[in-house]
């Protein structure tokens, strides 16, 4: 039996991200003996086209569709990647007689009602390693699917949801199927090693649909495992430059600090990023990060505000915050600090006092400042949005519905530029939305500079000066190019 695994991501900025979830599909399914084909949208120049064609060349008994992500997830410049994902299933329906069943983080975000607007009969909600494997072995022997943990699916025009299975043991996958990728492309256009050290999350922001999909507990993987991967990748594909995926890398910070020694031990030239947040960052864990090869973290505190902290579920306080910057800052590791402004209980005054409070410690490379929290289904903030009418009910949240505290409106957004324009390294989504940040951005993948956001006043001094027709025409010649 032959899996056809499509990863519909075509996103390239701010760096084309290689696809981590079909290459553990693919690793699951080729260790029980199916063959398997991966077919990577990202630098496919006409989607529709490369499906039929690889279609039509592999012939595959099953198709596997990966939705990384719903949108953009920004409340100005918002764009929906759905609309597409339809027009791709319409294709792939007249092209093939092969099921199709879909899944990946963006669809467990909101399963049902994009199993209904796709019009497809199969999905898998979470983990997809084992339940994509039972789906098949059911096809291959003639059984029924209908009792596989984890599967939604449409019976008579009514979609029917299965409980999730038992989470898996990370330890015990298979290796990913990386040679399907090409990684060789992705890297030249200044991606990287997609490495992932556990998932779960024991944190309990708000918004974050993390515990919702993978569990709300950490599942660690062996830290020499981890680092088996990265010493695979790194000598049998080339690649040197990595990135953490995990929600929070630097928690729990014992098991961070475990991979960090072993990458030490085995004196790997490699070099890389991850995202963290203030919990846990201490000297001994920011001091094994530089040695072994950390070049940029980049900081989710969405506030620094205590009020907020504590409104959106932080684990953290501002000591926290104080603490990790100036930690980064002393072993002169590049940091980026990301703000979410508007969640429940925002006012100016909260606003402002982020600002003060952020003014006081180690500077950021980058600030960056994000107006309203994309909600998603099955989270705190999505019961917050419906009991403030925002949302009248989950079910709306496929396409993109941003909560803004009533304290607010659109009016703030002009103070959060100010805020951003009389600060060089800060920015907000219409600056990195803008043809100017585009250009440089596709400027620093094709230079490789990592982190990209490093040099983040070069865009506050063009915004400045107001550099903007040129780089206009410069930005949409680079998108031909590509």
């Amino acid at each position: 039996m032959k899996i056809l695994l499509i990863s519909t991501n075509r996103e390239m900025l701010p760096m084309p991200v290689a696809p981590i979830g079909v290459a553990y599909l693919g690793g699951t399914l080729r260790a029980n003996g199916y063959t398997v084909a991966i077919l990577d949208l990202c630098f496919e120049k006409n989607s529709e086209a490369a499906v039929c064609s690889h279609i039509q060349s592999f012939n595959p008994d099953i198709i596997g569709l990966s939705l990384r992500n719903l949108d953009n997830s920004t409340a100005f410049g918002s764009k929906s990647y759905i609309v597409e994902l339809k027009k791709l299933t319409a294709v792939i329906k007249d092209a093939s007689l092969a099921i199709t069943i879909i899944g990946g983080s963006g669809f467990s975000s909101s399963p049902q009602p994009l199993l209904e607007y796709l019009d497809l009969p199969y999905g898998i909600v979470g983990e997809g390693e084992q339940a994509l494997l039972e789906f098949v072995q059911q096809i291959e022997a003639g059984g029924s699917v209908k009792a596989i943990p984890g599967l939604i699916y449409n019976l008579d025009g009514r979609i029917k949801r299965n409980p999730g299975a038992s989470y898996i043991d990370l330890d015990e996958l298979p290796t990913p199927a990386w040679d399907l990728i090409n990684y060789k492309r992705y890297m030249r256009r200044g991606g990287y090693g997609a490495i992932q050290t556990k998932r779960g999350c024991g944190f309990n922001c708000i918004y974050c649909s993390y515990p919702v999909i993978e569990g709300s507990r950490y599942r660690l993987r062996s830290p020499q495992l981890v680092v088996d991967e990265i010493e695979q990748l790194h000598r049998q594909h080339g690649i040197n430059y990595f990135f953490f995926v995990d929600s929070v890398f630097s928690f729990p910070e014992a098991h961070a600090r475990m991979i960090c020694e072993e990458l030490i031990k085995r004196n790997l030239n490699i070099s890389w990023e991850a995202m963290t947040n203030p919990c846990g960052i201490n000297e001994d864990l920011v001091r094994v990060m530089k040695q072994s090869g950390c070049i940029g973290v980049e900081v989710g505190i969405d506030t620094a505000a205590q009020t907020m902290l504590d409104n959106l579920g932080k684990s953290f306080t501002q000591s926290d915050i104080r603490t990790a910057t100036e930690l980064y800052q002393r072993f002169k590791i590049p940091f980026s600090i990301y703000l979410l402004i508007g969640g429940p209980g925002e006012t100016e005054a909260t606003i402002n006092e982020t600002v003060e409070f952020l003014d006081t410690i180690s500077q950021p490379n980058q600030l960056l400042m994000n107006f309203g929290i994309r909600i998603y289904a099955d989270t705190p903030l999505a019961k917050l949005a419906q009991q403030a009418g925002i949302i009248a009910n989950e079910t709306e949240l496929l396409k993109p519905k941003v909560y803004l505290s009533d304290k607010l409106s659109n009016e703030t957004f002009p103070l959060l530029d100010e805020y951003c324009r009389t600060r060089l390294h800060w920015s907000n989504a219409t600056d990195w939305n803008s043809p100017l940040s585009g250009m440089m951005m596709h400027l620093a993948q094709r230079l490789q500079l990592r982190p990209f956001w490093k040099r983040s006043k070069l865009l506050g001094v063009a915004r400045k000066l107001k550099i903007t027709g040129i780089t206009s025409k410069l930005y949409k010649l680079g998108q031909q190019e590509t």
